[in-house]
This record gives C-alpha cells, sequence and structure tokens, in this order.
C-alpha cells in the first residue's frame, strides 16, 4: 500500500500581530511559543495524522523547529531554520548542529533561510556565510 504525506518546513511563515503561526484543522505545527521573545521565523507543518510526529520543546526557538516524524517503518528527522542575515552565523549552525543530533535518526531533511550566497544553491556568487553553511552540511553528511 502506496501512502502519501505532506510535511512543510517554513521559514518567515505569516505571524499576524501575535508572533506567531495560527494552527489549522487537520494539521500539526511545531514552532516556538513558549517563552518567545520575537515573532516565529522557522516552524514545520505535518498535514493529515498518517505521521507520528515527535518533537522536544528544547529543540525549538524562535529560528530554529526541530521534530521527529514517523510512519510506514521509518523516522525522518525534520529541521526548519532561519539565521539572521545581521547576526553572526556560527551560534545558529552550532544550534542546528545539535538539533540534528538530538534527533537521532539516519534520514535527515533540513531546510532554511540562511540569509548566505553559495554555488551550492545557485546563487552567482559566495560569501563567508556561504563557505560557512556549506562546510556545515558537508560536516553532517548531507
Amino acid at each position: 500500500m502506496e501512502t502519501k504525506v505532506s510535511i512543510a518546513l517554513v521559514q518567515e511563515p505569516y505571524v499576524g500581530k501575535h508572533g506567531y503561526m495560527k494552527q489549522q484543522p487537520g494539521t500539526r505545527l511545531i514552532q516556538c511559543t513558549l517563552n518567545r521573545q520575537k515573532p516565529v521565523k522557522a516552524a514545520i507543518i505535518v498535514f493529515g495524522d498518517l505521521l507520528e510526529v515527535i518533537h522536544d520543546p528544547q529543540l525549538v526557538t524562535e529560528t530554529e523547529a526541530a521534530a521527529v516524524a514517523i510512519g510506514g517503518g521509518t523516522k525522518l528527522g525534520l529541521v526548519s531554520v532561519y539565521f539572521e542575515g545581521n547576526q553572526n552565523i556560527d551560534p545558529y549552525i552550532e544550534r542546528t548542529k545539535t538539533f540534528c543530533e538530538k534527533l537521532n535518526t539516519q534520514n535527515l531533511f533540513v531546510a532554511g533561510d540562511v540569509n548566505a550566497w553559495s554555488h551550492w544553491w545557485g546563487s552567482v556568487s559566495e560569501n563567508d556565510r556561504g563557505v560557512a553553511y556549506s562546510s556545515f552540511l558537508t560536516e553532517i553528511d548531507l
């Protein structure tokens, strides 16, 4: 039997005046709502109820969201990130690396707006942030 599921790793979602995404029927939403200082910039949306979703609130910040989705004998690590362009990229990379390790899965999806330029994702030029982020992706075998 073939089963189809939909997952969205989103950055800079519409958050309205409340600073976080609204929960919609038929979805599970992983985002920072507790002790939030700034609007949510990264979230994970799982559509439907075919997957078991496990998330640790310690792996969710305003700019990162991480969770595990389990279904059909497969365990998927999901990480959505948004790195502020005017901030040092190194702390973001270290947090993301920690989140990936704590998900403890071989199947990992990382998506994000890292405000970095690299030839690896189609930029016409490369900057220091792009070099740092592409090095991180290589380090974690993505």
